[in-house]
């Protein structure tokens, strides 16, 4: 049984706004992103699932005691980086889904 969801293809006007919206999201994102050599891109620190939990919990915590924080932690800097972090993180999976819908159309 052929299964025919989608009869007409995507009008050149609608593939015209997807592309303009995804080179404004790549203005919008330039100045937070970069290109990492193939040695920085290696020497950075990665965070998988665990590792993400176990910062968050990490962070938590400094703010739950600030006593037991190293002097040498500036946890405002902390903060505003696990916050980026985090926002990068739900914006790469949205990516993610918009990319595995794509990619199944194709």
């Amino acid at each position: 049984m052929k299964n025919d969801r989608h009869k007409d293809g995507v009008s050149e006007a609608a593939l015209t706004q997807v592309y303009n919206q995804i080179e404004a999201v790549k203005t919008a994102l330039a100045p937070y992103t970069f290109a990492l050599t193939p040695q920085e891109r290696h020497a950075i620190l990665k965070m998988g699932d665990k590792s993400r939990a176990f910062v968050e919990k990490t962070r938590d915590y400094a703010h739950d005691n600030p006593a037991l924080v190293p002097s040498c932690l500036d946890i405002d800097g902390f903060d505003k980086d696990f916050s980026d972090a985090r926002d990068f993180w739900s914006l790469h999976a949205a990516i993610r889904q918009l990319e595995e819908a794509v990619s199944t159309r194709s």
